[in-house]
């Protein structure tokens, strides 16, 4: 309902940007990525644009279970799939991103696995965990509480892993699917797609690990 009254909004009232509908993704984190998935299958069923692609930034479920449907492999195959998942997520692990990968008929080329390691080589140290996609802006804040949202604001923060993982492939996915360019850094296993960045030394810092 949230989506089809921003799409109502956007497109009925003069004051504000026309949206076009044939570009249309979805990116979710952590219970957010399950709602995801669920609208990436169900689409048709609550009358939204289909989407040209879903990042899935450390999803799945931990305290709560609910809400999930009983099967993603019916997933259209040409919806372009991007999942990323810590290493050290001890929230939500890695179960429900692998269950989307391995049960899914999307192509190799359209759908990857990527799993943001740790490195602790260096600082700021590069941690995996489940807070990592978090990065606060006072200027985005509902005002809203909740647990979550105050977890949040306490724990994230931002570095290398927004620039060089989650921002990086938001963009690069947006760019691949929209326009077919800047694919190489959102799928395939290259160089530009496992780059995280370097330290002070020059020395790369650890690159993530892709699945075709």
């Amino acid at each position: 309902n949230a989506i089809k009254d921003a799409i109502n909004e956007l497109t009925l009232n003069p004051n504000r940007t026309n949206p076009i509908l044939s570009n249309f993704g979805i990116m979710g984190h952590s219970y957010g990525g399950v709602i995801s998935a669920n609208l990436l299958a169900e689409y048709q069923l609550h009358g939204i644009p289909k989407p040209k692609f879903a990042l899935l930034c450390q999803p799945g479920h931990s305290i709560i279970t609910s809400g999930r449907i009983p099967s993603y492999s019916g997933i259209e195959p040409d919806i372009k799939l991007l999942m990323v998942v810590g290493e050290n997520d001890l929230v939500v692990g890695d179960s429900f991103a692998r269950e989307i990968f391995t049960t899914t008929s999307t192509p190799s080329n359209i759908k990857n696995l990527v799993t943001h390691n740790n490195d602790l080589s260096g600082e700021p140290e590069v941690r995996a965990t489940h807070q990592e996609p978090l990065a606060k802006d006072l200027a985005y804040d509902g005002g809203i509480g909740s647990l979550v949202i105050t977890t949040a604001y306490g724990l994230s923060k931002e570095d290398a892993v927004d620039y060089y993982c989650y921002w990086k492939f938001s963009d690069a996915i947006m760019d691949c699917s929209f326009e077919n360019t800047n694919c190489n850094y959102a799928f395939g296993n290259t160089y530009e797609q496992k780059f995280l960045g370097t330290w002070s030394d020059g020395q790369d810092i650890n690159y993530m690990t892709v699945e075709q």
